[in-house]
């Protein structure tokens, strides 16, 4: 993994959210909310070869397509924490390499001395009104408030997806991780189980001050944005697979 510094940040036991696209999108479309609605600046760009071979354009120039942004806001339930760090993907890493990906992600946690690290993930299915709840899944370092956080414990059996990895590999890891995990719409992105996950990351950054109806409006667009980013990738994969197919 290669971390690139686009401008100096003093970090400070900072609190990191990671949104990679995954079921629903629901962290990507958190992610791409809270950068421009905290003022949020671009620190640095993770590159890794177990990444997709694409690009993100930013203000007309081409970046990696994960940014690492950060901000001074309060967080933590405390309060304790005054510094936030979102790491944005707008790729999805193949699923053989999610392993590998989250190793980075750690160990770039404790490059810059992160207390604790948010993931948001869904589960698809087809939504009823039982479905409509957040919970809560740490993995074995983090203590849930339950009385704090507006989020039900979840009950036992198994999640998949990028957050899954990233719990497991943080219990390696000695570092705490908590997931807010809600269900979303089948095979396309779902702004509203997105919107269910922010409300929730509200008691833990309190600075989001979510707005439900503007909120909806920017996720609309935002879905958009990755779901063109996705297929782009999907297409450039595939036109990588020709090649190797045809010289190979």
């Amino acid at each position: 993994m290669t971390i690139t510094s686009t401008r100096d940040w003093d970090f400070n036991a900072p609190m990191i959210l990671v949104g990679f696209p995954s079921q629903g999108l629901v962290g990507a479309i958190v992610a791409s909310y809270l950068v421009p609605k905290l003022d949020m600046e671009m620190v640095a760009t993770m590159d890794s070869p177990h990444l997709p071979p694409v690009a993100s354009v930013r203000e007309g120039s081409a970046v990696s397509p994960v940014q690492i942004f950060a901000s001074t806001t309060r967080c933590g339930i405390d309060g304790g924490c005054d510094q936030l760090i979102v790491i944005r993907s707008d790729a999805a890493p193949p699923p053989e390499h999610v392993d590998t990906i989250n190793r980075e992600i750690l160990a770039y946690a404790d490059e810059i001395g992160a207390d604790t690290l948010l993931t948001l993930e869904g589960a698809p299915t087809q939504m009823n009104q039982e479905d409509e709840h957040v919970f809560a899944v740490p993995n074995l370092h983090y203590d849930v408030d339950y009385d704090a956080i507006p989020a039900q414990p979840f009950p036992d059996g198994s999640i998949s997806g990028f957050s899954a990895s990233l719990l497991t590999e943080a219990n390696r890891a000695n570092h705490p991780v908590l997931c807010l995990f809600t269900a979303v719409q089948e095979n396309r992105p779902d702004a509203s189980a997105a919107a269910r996950l922010i409300q929730t990351a509200d008691v833990l950054v309190p600075g989001i001050k979510m707005e439900p109806k503007p909120f909806m409006e920017q996720a609309k667009a935002y879905e958009e944005d990755l779901k063109e980013a996705l297929q782009e990738q999907q297409r450039s994969m595939k036109d990588s697979e020709d090649t190797v197919r045809m010289y190979g």
